[in-house]
Formats: C-alpha cells, sequence, structure tokens
C-alpha cells in the first residue's frame, strides 16, 4: 500500500492518550502502512520520529475560556444548553480538530500520496475497511468515503475519511482562518457537519453506514465526567436531566418537599425527568454515589446558578 497513507489527528492530553497513541501507531507499522501525524498538542518525540511527516498546529480555540462558552445536549426532539453539561464550546470550539483535518489532506498531497485514511489516535485501526475504500477509490466515480450517522448534530463519523487525493478539489482547503471559524459556527460548531457540508460538498462522496466501523473511541473526554445533572424550568414545571457517562447503572435518589423516588439509569443512558410544579417545590435534593445536589428553590441565588442557567428548547 505504497500509494496509501494513514495520517492521525491528535490532541493528547494524559499518559492514556498517549497509550492509545502508541497503541494505534504499533499496529499501523506491524501493518507496513505508512502514517503522517497532526497534532494541536506536543506529542512525544519517538512517535513523530517514526512518521513519514508531522505538523504541530497551535491554533486550537477548543480551551480557550470566555463568556461566550455555550454547553449542551440535543437529540431530535430537544436541545438543552446549561453550563453543568460536558459537551459543548466556547465559539470555534472544533475549530483546531477540522484544522487537523485540513492539514492532514493538504500534506498527504504534498508527500505525494494518492490514498489518505484519515484516523483519529484513539481510534480502532480497520484494515479491511482501509483496502475496501481503496478498491472503491480506484473506480472512476468516488473522491471521497465517509461513514453516515444519523446524528444531526454530528453527521458523518468524523473519525475514519478516506480520499482519494488525486481526484478531490483542494480549494475549500485553503480558505482562510477567519473565513472558515465564521462557516464552522453557520454549521453549529460541529467539524463533522462542517467537513460534509462545506468541505466535501462538491465531492462524489461515497457513503457507508457508521455501524460498518468502531463507534467507540478509545478515550473521550466526556468519560471523566460520570454524571451530568441539569435543574430547568419549562411551562411552570421543574424538569431533572441526567446523563450517565459511566459503564455501570447509576441508582439515585430525589427528595422534595411534595415527594421523594429513587431510580436507577442504566450505562451511558440520558433521562428527562418531570419532578413537579415549581410553584409547589421547595426544595430539591438529588443524592447518588456520583453526584449530590441541593437546591433551595425559596433562595433567588440558588436558582439564579442551579436553574435560571439552564434552557431546554423544543424542536
Amino acid at each position: 500500500m505504497s500509494d496509501s497513507v494513514i495520517v492521525i489527528g491528535c490532541h493528547i492530553i494524559n499518559n492514556h492518550a498517549n497509550f492509545l497513541l502508541s497503541k494505534l501507531i504499533d499496529k499501523i507499522i506491524d501493518n507496513n502502512i505508512d502514517f503522517g501525524i497532526v497534532s494541536n498538542s506536543k506529542i512525544s518525540e519517538i512517535h513523530y520520529d517514526k512518521s513519514k511527516f508531522f505538523l504541530f498546529d497551535s491554533e486550537n480555540d477548543k480551551f480557550e475560556e470566555t463568556k461566550s462558552s455555550k454547553f449542551w445536549f440535543e437529540n431530535e426532539e430537544f436541545k438543552i444548553e446549561s453550563p453543568f453539561l460536558f459537551y459543548g464550546s466556547v465559539q470555534n470550539y472544533s475549530f483546531g480538530a477540522s484544522s487537523l483535518f485540513i492539514d492532514s489532506v493538504v500534506l498527504a498531497k504534498k508527500y505525494g500520496y494518492k490514498y489518505l485514511h484519515w484516523i483519529e489516535y484513539d481510534y480502532e485501526l480497520n484494515i479491511y475497511e482501509i483496502l475496501d475504500n481503496v478498491g472503491i477509490l480506484k473506480g472512476d466515480e468516488y473522491s471521497v468515503i465517509v461513514y453516515e450517522t444519523e446524528s444531526e448534530g454530528h453527521p458523518i463519523s468524523g473519525s475514519f475519511i478516506s480520499v482519494d487525493i488525486d481526484k478531490i478539489n483542494l480549494s475549500k482547503f485553503y480558505t482562510n482562518k477567519e473565513d472558515r471559524k465564521r462557516i464552522l459556527n453557520e454549521y453549529d460548531n460541529s467539524s463533522e457537519k462542517f467537513i460534509k457540508k462545506y468541505l466535501l460538498n462538491l465531492e462524489n462522496v461515497y457513503y457507508k453506514n457508521v455501524n460498518k466501523i468502531s463507534t467507540i473511541n478509545g478515550f473521550s473526554q466526556v468519560s471523566q465526567v460520570n454524571m451530568e445533572l441539569v435543574i430547568l424550568e419549562e411551562n411552570g414545571e421543574i424538569k431533572l436531566f441526567l446523563k450517565n457517562n459511566t459503564k455501570e447503572n447509576v441508582e439515585y435518589l430525589i427528595s422534595t418537599n411534595i415527594g421523594k423516588f429513587k431510580n436507577i439509569l442504566k450505562p451511558l443512558h440520558w433521562k428527562l425527568d418531570t419532578i413537579g410544579p415549581i410553584s409547589e417545590i421547595g426544595h430539591f435534593y438529588f443524592k447518588s454515589e456520583k453526584r449530590n445536589l441541593y437546591i433551595n428553590l425559596n433562595d433567588d441565588d440558588d436558582v439564579k446558578k442551579y436553574i435560571k442557567r439552564n434552557v431546554i428548547y423544543r424542536k
């Protein structure tokens, strides 16, 4: 596969992430495939010494803390915005990730490769899919292969993309930084939307079902936050949004002045419950092994801090 290169996108924040990168590189070398690395974090010299090329891109706005920070959970029925959620962004949150994909394509072209296989550092190497994608791209019709999801916010997998460098139109890959930021935010700060709808919108794209590949990344920053808990008001009622980011059942107790109940949230599941009318609830208490929270609804500071900052939008 001398005409193919795997380009690994990296953001390494701890030893576990570094271990996953090492594991991926070892598998690539064992399969005798060239690889390059693009990263917006520092990586070990032992990794980039083995690569065909390496680029460090310091332009990553993901961790810039500003008052414009927005964090959300979204599905087909509603969107919740809250500072108590993990997933979200400062403005241009996904700029770093989308830039690395652009870097990978430009560098693969520069170094004379025909086929690029973009893989994130914590993703499982799938040799069968790489070989199958090369076979598809060798035909005359398609220039790109992506894995389509059912998510509106993330319509394709950002972890694995195959590209025929000779066929793809690179003009949009040279869009200047400020224009890319503007367009990215028009696509809800989703790098997957940006890649599909902007970078690749003129391409003949071959869509595969995302179930053909693993949908689980080896490292998830969200898994560092065991339980996401949001209390909000909707139509005069107090609602509770819970998201279990662990692989274990979470037992929890909810207690208010009008009642109490116990429940279990399954691993990697979420739920939205109605607690009761805000006019009747004087206090709210949540207790589990993962999180404890008490809110006095008669205290304006508590309401302002824990409830008023959270908003739900129905679709």
